[in-house]
């Protein structure tokens, strides 16, 4: 079971989008003269099909790739598409009540998606595997919402940031209240739920900028600690690394933290903008590193002693009558994507970014140095349309793994590429 990148938060929307028409102002962009990438990117296959626009957000299901909602444009991104890696065609597409910010594979079969829309209410919904038709939809007052899956109770554990529910998957009727009045504030803005990498009666609940730690005391959820974010939280990623010190991640805006399960910060690195899409390496329960990605900044690497690396995606910043600004030419748009690297030569993991309009390869090697490898464009030609309505219109899907090759989408479908480490670009 995968769960797809996604941030939850209203004012993420409202922050994209100013980033984006900030860049639209530049009359030019230009940057650093890099060395060239060493390998190569090669189109192998298109697929044409149409995609949500806008979106940012998938959940990669096996042999199955279900398209959801955007981190920028919600309005017209209300609707999720299956798409069958293995016969390389559209399952179905189905209309939603708002625009999915996550999706839940269910252990059985089917989809729970969380949906949202710009103002009022949030949907807990359940979508048939095979049709895409909604089984059951539950409505929440309130704009924000998160849910996870319980496997100790096989049960969803759903909260609004002020109250927590564990809720009957095959019907979506609330089986308990697990807790109520958790945050100060009664409809925050930002919800963001993680499980404990270890306790299944423990989660981590972000609410706006606050942040805590709630275990199950017979029938109630308690706070055990708080901590306070600088500004909201966006994703969380519990982790034990392999030298044994444990804590959750926490990722805001501008800001990435690392607290304790006594609620103790052990490091704290200050950026700018919006920090998202956190990933264990090799996995949440023995870590060595974990990676994360900044729409402004690029690439971030983390252990448990804090910041190892730091890595913005090629081509310089955008300049302003010839005056460099702090906006990158390239954001990062989806996340990062990463596969173990089975080339004897180059252990370690693939890394796949996407900005805009480019697919960028690096590898990271087991001692945590990060090499680009290979860059391309990712339509076949230039994409019409100014930044912003690239932004607001594009399917900006993150990068995903088919057929041993590197998917990614665009506005005419999906392309499919193949990575040679080595050799003539």
């Amino acid at each position: 079971m995968t769960s797809p990148t996604f941030l939850p938060t209203k004012r993420i929307i409202t922050l994209g989008f100013l980033l984006l028409v900030t860049i639209l102002l530049a009359s030019c962009a230009s940057g650093n003269t890099q060395t060239p990438p060493s390998g190569a990117l090669t189109t192998v296959a298109t697929y044409a099909m149409t995609l949500p626009p806008g979106g940012q957000i998938l959940l990669h299901d096996g042999n199955r790739v279900l398209f959801l909602g955007s981190m920028i444009q919600r309005k017209s991104t209300r609707e999720a598409v299956l798409f069958d890696t293995e016969q390389k065609q559209q399952v179905w597409r189905s209309q939603l009540p708002g625009s999915a910010i996550k999706a839940i594979a269910l252990p059985d079969q089917d989809y729970v998606l969380v949906t949202v829309q710009n103002q009022g209410e949030a949907h807990l919904l359940r979508l048939n595997e095979m049709t895409g038709k909604i089984a059951w939809d539950v409505v929440f007052g309130g704009e924000a919402l998160d849910a996870i899956w319980n496997q100790a109770d096989a049960a969803l554990w759903v909260s609004d940031g002020s109250s927590l529910w564990q809720v009957d998957p095959d019907n979506g009727d609330t089986l308990a209240t697990l807790g109520t009045a958790l945050s100060k504030n009664a409809h925050p803005g930002s919800v963001v739920l993680a499980p404990s990498s270890d306790d299944p009666q423990t989660i981590f609940l972000a609410s706006d900028n606050v942040l805590q730690m709630l275990s199950l005391e017979g029938e109630q959820m308690t706070s055990q600690w708080r901590f306070s974010s600088a500004k909201f939280i966006a994703a969380l990623q519990p982790v034990r690394f392999d030298n044994g010190i444990e804590g959750v991640i926490a990722l805001a805006h501008s800001h990435a933290y690392f607290v304790d399960p006594q609620g103790k910060l052990l490091w704290h690195i200050k950026n700018q903008d919006i920090n998202y899409a956190p990933v264990a390496l090799p996995d949440a329960g023995a870590a060595q590193m974990v990676v994360f990605g900044n729409f402004v900044k690029g690439v971030y690497l983390v252990d448990a002693q804090g910041m190892r690396l730091h890595a913005s995606l090629p081509g310089g910043n955008v300049h302003i009558l010839g005056i460099p600004t702090p906006i990158p030419r390239n954001i990062l748009l989806g996340g990062v994507m990463v596969t173990p690297s089975t080339a004897p030569a180059l252990p370690g993991y693939w890394l796949a970014v996407r900005s805009l309009d480019n697919l960028f390869a690096y590898h990271l090697s087991l001692a945590g140095d990060l090499t680009l490898i290979a860059e391309t464009p990712i339509a076949p030609h230039d994409e019409e349309g100014s930044i912003v309505e690239k932004g607001n219109k594009n399917p900006n899907y993150p990068p995903f793994q088919m057929d041993d090759g590197l998917a990614v989408t665009y506005s005419e479908g999906i392309r499919l590429f193949t990575l040679t480490p080595e050799g003539a670009r």
